[in-house]
């Protein structure tokens, strides 16, 4: 197995932890995590909860299953499927102009947009390399160190990702704050 691969791995299953983590850390979240899975899947009531614990459970064997050797190509799989799934509903999302949450880690209250839909392609990007680099090696031929180093490279990538809403409202002035568009000179008159 290559370290690139182990490093993918690790980052999809921290990924996934922290957002299982950030829905389910209070009744709180999980109630706002149920009121977005009513808005942007356009279902309600007990519909709504029994997919937002089945989103849940699935995160869950995402992390369970995305990290061994031995069931790393299945968990990889569902990591695609299951952001393949959420893009879906985001962009159906976006489309029909909803300025609504996804809360998909629990703590953002932030609107979805663009931002949401990359952050996707990047993990799905990310699991689809995984699959690619190899799943099928055992852990032999890679020495601790560079366990330890694609464990840190892992975490502090899945952090950025978790808190993407945060570092992009770090870089981006709001419209009331944005500097006033440069004024476009009038065009010449012909005589």
């Amino acid at each position: 197995m290559s370290y690139a691969a182990l490093c993918f791995r690790l980052l999809l299953g921290v990924v996934f932890a922290l957002s299982v983590f950030g829905t389910v850390r209070s009744r709180r979240t999980f109630t706002e995590f149920i009121g977005s899975v009513e808005t942007l899947g356009g279902v309600a009531g007990p519909v709504a909860r029994l997919t937002a614990v089945g989103v849940v459970v699935t995160e869950l064997v995402v992390v369970a299953t995305v990290i061994p050797v031995a069931t790393s190509a299945a968990g990889l799989t569902l990591a695609i499927v299951l952001l393949g799934a959420f893009t879906f509903v985001l962009a159906r999302a976006l489309r029909r102009k909803r300025g609504v949450s996804c809360h998909c880690f629990g703590a953002s209250d932030a609107p979805i947009s663009a931002v949401h839909l990359v952050r996707n392609a990047f993990l799905m990007a990310a699991a689809v390399v995984g699959l690619i680099l190899g799943t099928r090696h055992t852990t032999a031929g890679i020495a601790p160190a560079g366990i330890v180093l694609c464990s840190v490279v892992a975490v502090v990538a899945a952090g950025m990702v978790a808190f993407l809403d945060d570092l992009v409202a770090l870089f981006v002035l709001p419209p009331a704050l944005s500097p006033p568009a440069p004024r476009q000179p009038a065009p010449d008159r012909l005589r």
